[in-house]
């Protein structure tokens, strides 16, 4: 049984998790991706970790989620910030605005 997340025309993509698997979200604090955090808390049994650098996000928007999920300020550039982040992962959601070579 795999958790779905449906696209703006209703349609659902089922994500294959096993169960448990850890969720890494970027950009999970923004306008978009924060509703992408609160499902994934709402419906996965697994870890959540959101990663941000809050240039466009607000760690606010995590509010009703905060308990369920795992946040980490830090720009994804960065990149053994980013290689900790990815341990363990089994799905990645990549909701940042950043452009990777800026």
């Amino acid at each position: 049984m795999g958790l779905e997340i449906s696209n703006h025309r209703g349609a659902g993509t089922p994500l294959a998790l096993s169960g448990n698997g850890r969720i890494l979200v970027t950009g999970g604090a923004g306008f978009i991706g924060h509703y992408l955090v609160e499902r994934l808390a709402r419906d996965h049994k697994g870890a959540i970790t959101v990663v941000d650098n809050l240039q466009r996000g607000n760690v606010a928007n995590l509010d009703p989620c905060a308990r369920d999920i795992i946040f980490r300020r830090q720009d994804i550039r960065d990149r053994s910030a980013l290689d900790e982040a990815l341990r363990g992962c089994e799905v990645i959601l990549d909701r940042k605005s950043t452009r990777l070579n800026s």
